[in-house]
C-alpha cells in the first residue's frame, strides 16, 4: 500500500513568529527572545564600523542595573529601510549571550556579513544585497530594540 502524500502550503512565507507579529501589528504577549531574570539590564554605546565590503563590526554596552548577578541574550536585527520585495520588518541576524554580575557591564561584538543584508531573489535564484539603507537595532528581545544605527550599501 501506498501512503499519500500530502501537502501544506505556508501562505504566510518568511511572515512566521515575530515576523508576522510585525506585520500585523499586534502585539504578542511575549515578544521573540524575552525572557525572565531576576536582575534588568541596560544597553548603550553602539558603535557600527564597516570592515569590508558588506562587513560590519557592531559593538555596544550591556550593563547590569539589578541587584542580582544574571545572564542576558542581546539580539542584533536587520531593517532593510526601502526594500523593493516584501521582507521582514526586522531580521535576526545575530545575538550573544553575556553573564554579568550585579553593576558589571560588557562590551559585547558581531560581526554582520554579507548574508545579513541579503535575500533569496526568486528569479536570479540566489541571495542578493539591495542597494540601500539598513538600520542595525540592539536590545533584549524583538520589541525593546534600544539602540539603532543606520548604514548605507
Amino acid at each position: 500500500m501506498r501512503a499519500e502524500i500530502k501537502r501544506i502550503d505556508y501562505s504566510e512565507g518568511v511572515f512566521v513568529g515575530y515576523r508576522g507579529y510585525d506585520r500585523s501589528g499586534k502585539e504578542p504577549f511575549y515578544p521573540f527572545g524575552y525572557g525572565l531574570s531576576y536582575s534588568s539590564f541596560a544597553y548603550g554605546n553602539l558603535a557600527v564600523e564597516k570592515v569590508g565590503d558588506y562587513q560590519l563590526a557592531v559593538s555596544f554596552e550591556v550593563k547590569n542595573t539589578g541587584k542580582m548577578d544574571a545572564a542576558e541574550v542581546a539580539q542584533v536585527y536587520v531593517h532593510d529601510v526601502q526594500s523593493t520585495v516584501p521582507r521582514p520588518l526586522k531580521e535576526l541576524k545575530g545575538y550573544e549571550k553575556v553573564f554579568l554580575k550585579k553593576g558589571e557591564s560588557k562590551r559585547l561584538s558581531l560581526v554582520l556579513d554579507e548574508r545579513a543584508f541579503s535575500y533569496y531573489d526568486m528569479n536570479l535564484h540566489r541571495f542578493v544585497v539591495e542597494p540601500g539603507e539598513f538600520e542595525i537595532l540592539v536590545g533584549p528581545d524583538s520589541r525593546q530594540l534600544p539602540l539603532k544605527a543606520t548604514v548605507t550599501w
